[in-house]
């Protein structure tokens, strides 16, 4: 994160969106969260790796500030 400077405050923000889009698109409820972690609780295995799964791709794809990305 310190690559990114001042555009640090950019990130979480952007991190926070991609995360519970993937956890609903996938039956997943958000139980809790702290600092930049998630909890989330899915009906089935398979929607909770199918969740990560997305994620994953989805956080390196992510247009972020010039000089860094999130990634799981």
């Amino acid at each position: 994160m310190k690559a990114l400077g001042d555009r640090y405050e950019q990130a979480p923000a952007k991190h926070q969106g991609i995360l519970p889009a993937a956890f609903a698109e996938h039956h997943g409820h958000e139980v809790d969260t702290q600092g930049d972690s998630f909890f989330a609780a899915f009906p089935r295995g398979r929607d909770g790796v199918n969740c990560a799964v997305a994620a994953q791709r989805e956080l390196p794809d992510h247009d972020w500030p010039e000089g860094g990305a999130i990634t799981l």
